[in-house]
């Protein structure tokens, strides 16, 4: 069995990193961490480009927008933070009653949807940070995604359901 070459180590979280993903563009990468922060990366050399530490719990998910302007993040601070990839500042937060576990932007860039443990998800304007639906269920969120067209949205939740919503 072959082993995979090591291209780059991103150093810089202080506690677990829970999930990390590429750009559109494959030229950055986030982070996100328990230690409170998400990351931004050079994909190439591994350079640390900015660090997004307004979340008071743990960042368990990140997104990039389809654009690569701005990335999502997922708290069990019951927040999820959309910040600009150019300059780090955050630009909304959107507010939930439990931790947020799940963060993705549709395939135009127009909308977020966020899956809670408050036992919905919520699909948002991505540029005030509007509400603009709430999917529930019996129990907490884990899961939200959008179709690759973008129309219709899945959920999965510990309520044992996966379901297609409009």
């Amino acid at each position: 069995m072959n082993t995979g070459q090591q291209l780059v180590v991103l150093n810089g979280h202080q506690k677990s990193v829970r999930h990390a993903t590429f750009s559109a563009d494959g030229l950055r990468v986030v982070t996100a961490s328990d230690d409170r922060t998400a990351r931004l990366w050079d994909a190439n050399t591994g350079k640390a480009l900015s660090v997004l530490e307004e979340h008071t719990g743990k960042v368990v998910r990140v997104a990039f927008s389809t654009d690569n302007q701005r990335i999502a993040t997922a708290s069990w601070d019951n927040t999820a933070k959309i910040w600009d990839v150019n300059t780090g500042e955050r630009l909304l937060t959107l507010p939930h009653k439990g931790s947020v576990r799940k963060v993705a932007f549709s395939p135009n860039g127009l909308q977020i949807l966020t899956a809670s443990a408050d036992w919905t998800a919520r699909l948002w304007n991505a540029q005030n940070g509007q509400k603009l639906v709430m999917f529930a269920h019996k129990h907490a969120v884990w899961h939200a995604g959008f179709s690759p067209d973008g129309t219709q949205v899945i959920t999965g939740s510990k309520d044992h359901t996966a379901r297609l919503w409009d």
